[in-house]
């Protein structure tokens, strides 16, 4: 059991430490082998099923995860692409415009979209305290941006801000469309 634990803490982990350095790591990738931002999102996205599911596997819940799978599979397969999808425009915006406009673009757009379609499906306006967590979050990635000096490494801005906001849109829809299977 022990073992289990501390091989789970030592995934979620890993998992973090990838999350949080993705941006980076995609950079230098891209700028040491000359991978495009398609190559590299396709080997994550392998690396990604594959520890997957060896993580379903220890925990003794593939079963239970491939039998919602098949009973939501039009769900999984919209969550799979927009995930997809959310990676590559997002890789996309890191080698055209630098890691950190990339990241207050696409975080910042996810929240904000996310709040207007709750509102739209529920059909009134936010309340103070979401509207304020929001306001608070994109502000405070905006100074991340200004702090890190971000400008000086956009080669090409207009197309990384779109797809950092393509990236923010499908992520925020994907978690839209994912949460019945939460």
């Amino acid at each position: 059991l022990m073992v289990t634990i501390g091989l789970l803490m030592t995934f979620e982990g890993i998992a973090g430490v990838i999350w949080g350095t993705i941006g980076p790591g995609v950079r230098l990738v891209h700028q040491w082998s000359g991978l495009s931002p398609l190559t590299i999102s396709a080997y994550r996205a392998i690396a990604a099923v594959v520890v997957l599911v060896v993580i379903a596997l220890v925990r003794r819940r593939f079963a239970t995860s491939w039998s919602l799978a098949v009973h939501h599979w039009r769900r999984v397969i919209m969550v799979g692409l927009l995930t997809a999808a959310a990676q590559l425009l997002f890789f996309i915006a890191v080698v055209a415009t630098g890691v950190s406009i990339a990241t207050v673009a696409c975080l910042g757009f996810a929240p904000v979209l996310l709040l207007a379609i709750s509102c739209i499906q529920r059909r009134r306006l936010p309340s103070r305290d979401r509207a304020l967590t929001v306001v608070i979050a994109v502000v405070g990635l905006l100074l991340v941006c200004l702090a890190g000096g971000a400008g000086d490494q956009a080669p090409n801005p207009i197309l990384g801000i779109l797809t950092a906001l393509g990236a923010g849109a499908a992520f925020a829809v994907s978690t839209d469309v994912a949460r019945p299977l939460s």
